[in-house]
């Protein structure tokens, strides 16, 4: 609540400004940023637009108008302001990095890593583009790919997601050791991705730690109650541990948040299966 009163001040303040003076393009560019942190994009988009028409030379109003687009889920306009940035200003490192999260979350991945590698070329200490690139080859199933890319953006400055995103990596390649080793750092780091105790929870599973599997799934099931890897994972625990019903309940609710269906078909005929047997 104090943010906002902070950033309610702060607008009053820079409408005194652009009262004073209609054509000084910083003053709309720092309320769109506020109206930005506040997530009224389309009040943003304006003052950048306005900021833009007075100054069109400036390369960081279109990086940071590409971004609120990104923000708000309009990845093709977001990618036409990077466009610009970047004829503006050909070594303007972040406009890569985010054209390429853009074409990510369009699906064009070999844009994506193109733009990557050329961010990586301009800083080759650019953590996130390692770590992001580390992720499209993470989904791609590269996976020492992936672990070369983790690998570079941790030796450049450890975060919690590179950690999460090697041990998934690490997971898929059956290095159990490994991978619970960067679910811990990632939880050490920051105890708040429901992610990183998804993939320590499998981990589990798999060293037939069934307890502390299901421990780590609640967790992930309290911070983000809409995560249907998280029921999925909890229920193949409860599975393991012989409670039918409570396996039943979560991947019923996994299957109701949209995870796979034939995962779900398959993991209740095996239900079936062990209430037949007993």
């Amino acid at each position: 609540a104090k943010a906002f009163r902070d950033y309610d001040t702060a607008l009053q303040h820079i409408d005194k400004a652009v009262s004073l003076d209609s054509n000084d393009s910083n003053a709309y560019i720092s309320r769109a940023n506020v109206y930005r942190f506040k997530r009224e994009y389309g009040k943003a988009i304006q003052d950048y637009n306005t900021a833009i028409g007075l100054d069109p030379s400036n390369p960081k109003t279109y990086f940071t108008r590409g971004l609120t687009y990104s923000e708000k889920g309009d990845h093709e306009k977001a990618i036409e302001d990077f466009d610009k940035v970047i004829l503006l200003d050909p070594n303007y490192v972040h406009a890569y990095n985010n054209r390429a999260e853009s074409y990510t979350a369009k699906s064009e991945l070999d844009r994506a890593i193109q733009d990557y590698d050329k961010a990586i070329s301009l800083n080759p200490n650019f953590r996130w583009a390692y770590g992001n690139r580390g992720n499209i080859y993470l989904n791609n199933g590269e996976f020492d790919r992936a672990i070369q890319d983790y690998n570079k953006a941790i030796a450049i400055r450890p975060y919690s997601f590179a950690f999460t995103g090697r041990g998934t990596a690490y997971f898929y390649e059956g290095e159990y050791d490994r991978a619970l080793q960067d679910f811990n750092a990632a939880i050490d780091r920051t105890p708040t991705l429901p992610h990183s105790y998804i993939g320590r929870g499998y981990v589990y599973i798999e060293q037939g730690e069934y307890d502390k599997a299901v421990q780590d799934f609640d967790t992930a099931t309290r911070l983000d109650a809409s995560n249907s890897h998280a029921y999925y994972g909890r229920g193949s625990a409860y599975s393991a541990l012989g409670d039918v019903s409570k396996a039943r309940t979560d991947f019923n609710k996994a299957l109701e948040l949209g995870y796979d269906n034939d995962e779900i078909e398959d993991a209740l005929a095996e239900l079936k299966n062990m209430e037949k047997n007993g």
